[in-house]
């Protein structure tokens, strides 16, 4: 079972990152491996859906959810 409240959070603690321009100081690739970094450890230690997490984000970070 996915958690879906985890999930959301983190989806709404990268919009306020991008928000306040925190990813800014980051190329392109960098940003992409922060981000699958981030999901990964998200998905494999507490069970929450990548495809929550990056919803409306796929795009500003050019990543795709097959690579997550």
């Amino acid at each position: 079972m996915s958690n879906h409240s985890g999930s959301y959070m983190l989806n709404e603690v990268i919009t306020i990152l991008k928000r306040e321009h925190c990813f800014d100081h980051l190329d392109q690739e960098e940003k992409q491996n922060l981000i699958e970094e981030i999901v990964k450890l998200a998905r494999y230690e507490d069970d929450c859906n990548p495809g929550e997490i990056l919803e409306g984000h796929t795009d500003y970070f050019k990543i795709c959810l097959v690579f997550v």
